[in-house]
């Protein structure tokens, strides 16, 4: 018998040997959304649990040990609030799961319902909403303070009443009067990143990965590198990513894409991102001084490091502490353009100095950044609530 428990702690690859089974439900996310899809979904399968994924898909299957639930893909906020949002709902009550792990503020109505009917629900905090509408360009600025202010009513009238998984340090501070929460930091998966192996890139390229925006840089990048070529420095620019309308329309964005040394691919599954940018000579998250920005860690950062690239990053007080502490790249002024340009011309023009920095970078995340842990501190969050 002691044999026969010691084998199920070996197969479910964790030490209490229960085998969880968790439905995550997404109206919003793409289904290989990094945090969601990559890192939760397929690290539980992993280990041995099982995992159901509702989420935008165009059918039902099986995908590295997930089962996919597909929703009606759409990009009409109405339907999927309501038609998605009521399918997500049936499908959950389908499901006799363990826990109903929720990842969008408007699925919050549907954990309330699971609620109603005895389920366990985790909601995963990825943004603080409330900061993050008071920075919305799509939503007139009278208005933002008081959505913001509703929004704030609706999470206090709701999340007390289901597990939180918060994705930044800064919202345990901010949501202080939530009573059952976990950290569940957005730190990279080393076991898909360490299979990655390109060869540089014969130009000296910089690479960008995540939501093409002009609050996250792209622009202030893509001037400094236009900078660079005009004195006589030839760069590239390797920009993976969901093209936001107002860069795809600027004039210098479509002109670098025109000449051929700016690549802008759009979204791309992970792991295809990833083999862009793991050829590109220096990684950039220079994002703009907004209140979400500079309270949280920008993921791509800590992903740029797992891939030995030395980074270049917004100087903020939460950046630099990392970047400082293992000396693994630059922190520039996100708003000055000469900064940004500065510190890419530093790490493209000296091969030597970038990668001493890349590889101190690598070897920071294995020691303290990866994903493994805060995996580990999701099961143990479930386990809490089975209790």
């Amino acid at each position: 018998m002691l044999r026969q428990r010691e084998e199920c702690r070996e197969r479910s690859g964790d030490p209490s040997g229960r085998r969880l089974t968790v439905v995550h439900l997404s109206t919003v996310h793409s289904e290989h959304d990094t945090r969601i899809f990559e890192k939760q979904c397929v690290g539980l399968a992993a280990e041995g649990h099982s995992v159901t994924l509702v989420i935008q898909s165009t059918q039902d299957c099986d995908r590295r040990g997930v089962r996919i639930r597909a929703l009606s893909p759409t990009k009409r906020r109405v339907r999927r609030m309501t038609v998605n949002a009521l399918r997500a709902l049936r499908i959950a009550l389908e499901e006799r799961a363990d826990v109903y792990h929720l990842h969008d503020p408007e699925l919050l109505p549907v954990g309330l319902a699971l609620r109603m009917v005895g389920r366990r629900v985790v909601y995963d905090m990825h943004e603080n909403v409330p900061k993050q509408i008071r920075t919305k360009h799509w939503i007139p600025q009278w208005m933002r303070v008081p959505i913001a202010a509703a929004v704030s009513s609706v999470e206090r009238l709701t999340l007390n009443h289901m597990a939180v998984v918060c994705a930044e340090r800064s919202y345990l501070s901010d949501y202080q009067w939530v009573r059952r929460r976990e950290l569940v930091l957005n730190m990279p998966s080393l076991e898909v990143l360490e299979t990655i192996a390109e060869l540089p890139a014969e130009v000296p390229t910089i690479g960008y990965i995540g939501g093409v925006t002009k609050d996250r840089g792209v622009l202030t990048v893509l001037q400094a590198a236009i900078d660079l070529r005009h004195d006589g420095l030839r760069v590239n620019f390797e920009c993976v990513g969901p093209v936001d309308d107002d860069v795809a329309a600027d004039d210098r964005f479509r002109a670098a894409i025109a000449d051929g040394w700016l690549r802008a691919p759009g979204r791309l599954p992970p792991q295809d991102g990833w083999r862009r940018i793991a050829r590109c000579h220096v990684g950039v998250a220079v994002l703009r001084p907004l209140e979400n920005y500079v309270d949280s860690y920008p993921t791509k950062m800590f992903e740029y490091m797992a891939m030995g690239l030395p980074v270049v990053v917004s100087d903020f007080a939460l950046y630099r502490q990392v970047v400082d502490q293992h000396d693994c790249g630059l922190c520039v002024d996100p708003e000055n353009v000469q900064s940004v340009r500065q510190a890419l011309e530093a790490l493209l023009t000296d091969a030597e100095r970038a990668r001493a920095l890349g590889e101190r970078g690598k070897r920071a995340v294995h020691e303290h950044y990866s994903w493994k842990g805060e995996l580990q501190k999701l099961t143990d969050f479930y386990r809490g609530l089975l209790e």
